[in-house]
C-alpha cells in the first residue's frame, strides 16, 4: 500500500494502480472516513461533501480512499464515491434528471465546463453530482451516453 506519494501524481499512475480521481458526496452532510471496511469502524476524520479524493476501484463495497493532504488510508462506501468524469453531451446543457428516466423532473442543467463526477456501475442512467465546493452541486441522474468514463478512454 502506497504511503506519503499514495495520491498520484500523474494519470498513468492513477490507471496502473486502479487509483481512480473523484468526490465524495453526501447531500446530508459531512462525509465519515472509516479506520476499516465496516460501517460500525471507528470514524478516523469527518470531511465535507464534493471533497476531492482517490480511491482504489476494486471489487467491494468499501474503497481505499486517499486525501491529497494526508499519508492515511481511509475507507469509504462505494455509495459516497464518484469518479471524475467527462460530460459528452453535444447539444449541452446537459439535463440532469431526479430519477433515472426521460418522463422525471429535470433538477438542473449544467454546460460542458463544469466539472461532473458519475457512478459508472449503473446503466442506462448514471448517477452523478456536478458542480464545486465553491459553486455548489446538483445531484441526480443522466443517460449514459452523455457522459464518459475517462478510465476507457485510455
Amino acid at each position: 500500500m502506497p504511503q506519503p506519494e499514495s495520491v498520484p501524481a500523474t494519470e498513468e499512475h492513477v490507471c496502473s494502480e486502479g487509483l481512480v480521481r473523484g468526490i465524495v458526496y453526501d447531500p446530508d452532510g459531512p462525509i465519515k472516513l472509516r479506520e476499516e471496511p465496516r460501517a460500525d469502524a471507528k470514524i478516523l476524520k469527518q470531511i465535507p461533501s464534493g471533497s476531492a479524493v482517490v480511491f482504489r476501484d476494486v471489487a467491494g463495497e468499501w474503497k481505499e480512499t486517499f486525501l491529497d493532504d494526508s499519508e492515511a488510508t481511509y475507507y469509504v462506501h462505494e455509495n459516497r464515491l464518484l469518479a471524475e468524469a467527462k460530460n459528452i453531451d453535444p447539444e449541452p446543457p446537459t439535463k440532469i434528471r431526479g430519477g433515472p428516466g426521460f418522463d422525471t423532473a429535470v433538477v438542473g442543467e449544467v454546460g460542458i465546463e463544469v466539472p461532473i463526477f458519475a457512478q459508472f456501475d449503473e446503466k442506462p442512467w448514471l448517477f452523478v453530482v456536478a458542480g464545486s465546493p465553491e459553486k455548489g452541486f446538483v445531484h441526480g441522474y443522466v443517460w449514459h451516453e452523455l457522459i464518459q468514463d475517462p478510465r476507457l478512454s485510455r
